[in-house]
């Protein structure tokens, strides 16, 4: 639905796989929630993707869907956003994308950093990093940062959205998360 740009009329009627539902996530709504698919789908659960755990001891680890690409950083994160921009909406196929940002001295690619090819919206600031073989969205260098999309993480990074970002061109069906600071347009630092 991110890819949608009009009002579908449509809104969201419930949350499935909240079991296996990101530990920096919050449902905000009151909609059902199911830990796998509601029965009304009479289907079995998906199988799981591998997970992959970092190889230094209290990093926090991250990978594509298919496992080829792997990263880890050890240093605090530096913040955590959601941004509902039309061009995250766009990149991730979602509500709004969740990034993580990380010093860059951090940071390690484990495997597959030679299988990331992006993608950078000439005339703008905006790019986007993924998978050649699977799609899956992967970190991508920004300054002295990464740019880490918090749905490629492995393991739990010790932090939670602080706040929300370009909520003036959030989709209609979107509910946002008003116990976190939010702001229309970008926060400026």
């Amino acid at each position: 639905m991110g890819n949608v740009g009009e009002d579908p009329g449509k809104r969201p009627r419930l949350h499935m796989f909240t079991g296996s539902m990101a530990p920096w996530h919050t449902i905000v709504d009151g909609l059902p929630r199911h830990e796998a698919y509601p029965a009304e789908f009479d289907t079995e659960a998906i199988v799981e993707r591998p997970v992959l755990e970092a190889e230094t001891s209290g990093a926090v680890g991250g990978s594509c869907l298919c496992g080829t690409v792997a990263f880890e950083f050890d240093e605090p994160p530096l913040r955590m956003y959601n941004c509902y921009c039309s061009r995250c909406r766009r990149a991730a196929s979602a509500a709004y994308q969740t990034i993580l940002r990380v010093h860059r001295s951090g940071f390690r690619w484990l495997a597959g950093a030679d299988n990331i090819t992006g993608y950078r919206l000439p005339g703008t600031r905006f790019q986007c990093a993924f998978c050649r073989t699977c799609g899956s969205l992967t970190p991508w260098a920004r300054d002295e940062q990464f740019c880490v999309p918090a749905g490629s993480l492995d393991g739990d990074p010790g932090m939670r959205p602080s706040g929300n970002i370009f909520t003036g061109s959030r989709a209609a069906w979107t509910v946002v998360d008003e116990s976190l600071e939010t702001w229309p347009e970008a926060k400026r630092e």
